[in-house]
Formats: C-alpha cells, structure tokens, sequence
C-alpha cells in the first residue's frame, strides 16, 4: 500500500527490476465510475535466474502475486470485500447507484489527495523561495511550512526539532496572538542577548545549546508575558525570564 497514485508507478518500476515479472494485470486505466470491485495492480513474479545458491534454489521458481494500491483503494477493497458482493449483479438494483457512487467518491479522494499533495510542496517551494534568501521576506502567515523555513533560515547551525514539536509551538504562537513570522523575528530582535545569557548559564542538559525551536520559546517567554502566560516552565523559571526581560528593557530604556 501506498499513499498516493503517483507511487503506484515507482512501486512497479522496483518490482520489475526486483523481480522476473511474468504478467501484469492493471485495474486502475480505463477504470470508469460504473465498474465494479476495486482498483489495483497485480504483479505475478517469480526470483530472477540470477539469484542461485542453496538459498534460492528450491524458492526460485515459485509463483507469487503482488498487489500494489493506495491506502483509499484498499479500504475501498476492504469495505466492498466485507459487504459480500462479488459482481455488480449481486447489488440489489435499489442500492445499485448509491454502491458504484461510493466508489467513485473513493477514486476522488485518491485524486484530490494527489493534487493536495503535489499543491503542499509547491506551496512549500515558494515558501522557502521567499525566506530562505539573503533579504528574507518574513510578512508570512504562522503555519508549519513558514516556520520550519525561518528556522532554517535563523538558526542553520542549530538542530531542528521533529515536526509534532513545530506543530504545538505553531499552536503556541497563535495562542499567544502571533500572526506572522516577522512578529516572532521582530521579538527575537530584542531579547535575543536576553536569551544568550540565559543559555550561557542554564544551558540544556544534554547539549551544548539550545534546538532552534527552543530558542523561539525561551526568548519570547523572556520578552512577552503574554506567551510565558501559556509555556510550560517551572515558576523558578519564569521569575528568571522576567528578571531578564526586566535588565534588557531598562538597558533599551537607558540607550
């Protein structure tokens, strides 16, 4: 099983350069609305010749059959398997139309994951056109594309965190009223030495420095209060923010 349509294809091409490929039988072209059962390829194969030796001798010449689907065909397939019919004839002539509909809402979604896909990453490639360049355009809205392409932009020496980590830090930022990316750099901007010294002196416990993720959370805990408000930090913690936010506004209050 596979995600979307567009891997059917490569899946087949390793199968065949995998495997001695006796037939093909393809469901998926020509499929319209009003036919029946569900869409696959089957691949029957056998081991290429090339594999010899006791380990292979005695399997090489065996029979096997491959089916390859995405995950909306086979649940199809499982969904259509379970309710028993075996033809269209079996389908009593009332649930006829409403049985083939869902088929075909199933051959939709495959589509639209498709596009859906094929739309994100183009999405994503404009995404980091814009902010990964010299003079990084940062008026973009908060989501989970633009703020791993800051991030990168930001902190490329620092590591990067998993993409359940981005996620809750997106929700975070919005929680505490951040719009857009040049927000959080416009923040980081100001209590950025603010942060160094805190990371000087607590620095994490199995690293030399901070992921980039948590330097957006601990420098805007030390300039927002706001975000402190919703971060998940000890009181000794905050109080040691805030000392910090209070040092560089009196230092900004100074200048």
């Amino acid at each position: 099983m596979c995600l979307f349509r567009s891997d059917i294809d490569k899946i087949g091409q390793i199968i065949r350069e995998s495997f001695s490929v006796i037939k093909e039988d393809n469901k998926i072209e020509g499929y319209e609305i009003t036919s029946f059962g569900y869409l696959s390829i089957h691949f029957i194969a056998k081991l290429k010749d090339e594999y010899k030796g006791p380990r292979y001798d005695n399997i090489k010449d065996i029979k096997f059959e491959i089916q390859v689907r995405t995950l909306a065909m086979d649940a199809w397939a499982t969904i259509s398997h379970y309710l028993d019919y075996k033809s269209s004839l079996d389908v009593p002539k009332e649930l006829r139309k409403d049985f083939f509909a869902l088929s075909g809402l199933f051959y939709v979604a495959d589509t639209h994951f498709e596009m859906f896909y094929e739309e994100t990453l183009k999405a994503r490639a404009i995404v980091n056109s814009l902010i990964l360049k010299p003079e990084p355009e940062l008026d973009q809205d908060i989501n989970l594309d633009t703020l791993l392409a800051y991030l990168k932009h930001r902190f490329p020496e620092r590591k990067h965190s998993t993409l359940e980590h981005m996620s809750a830090l997106v929700s975070e930022l919005h929680k505490a009223g951040y719009k857009t990316i040049k927000q959080i750099d416009n923040k980081l901007n100001s209590y950025m030495k603010a942060f160094l010294l805190y990371e000087k002196k607590y620095p994490p416990a199995e690293a030399k420095e901070f992921a980039g993720i948590g330097v957006v959370r601990i420098t805007l805990a030390i300039g927002d209060e706001k975000f402190l408000e919703i971060y998940k930090t000890s009181e000794a913690n905050k109080e040691i923010y805030r000392r910090l936010r209070r040092i560089i506004e009196e230092e900004t209050a100074l200048e």
